[in-house]
């Protein structure tokens, strides 16, 4: 299987192998959506879908 993550960093595949599991879309509270506009706030970007990172990686 291939990685999304370019640099190979074993930490962040599995981070984002285990936010994926996670994430149902259906459940999300709202406690988390207003702490992901925080985070997008500080200057990180966040992704909502993996098509949302191919398409930042122009793949």
């Amino acid at each position: 299987m291939s990685s999304i993550n370019p640099l190979g960093d074993e930490e962040t595949d599995t981070r984002a192998a285990e936010a994926t599991e996670c994430f149902d879309p259906n459940t999300e509270s709202l406690a988390a959506i207003a702490e992901s506009e925080q985070i997008l706030d500080s200057g990180q970007r966040r992704f909502k879908t993996a098509e949302d990172v191919f398409e930042a990686l122009d793949i």
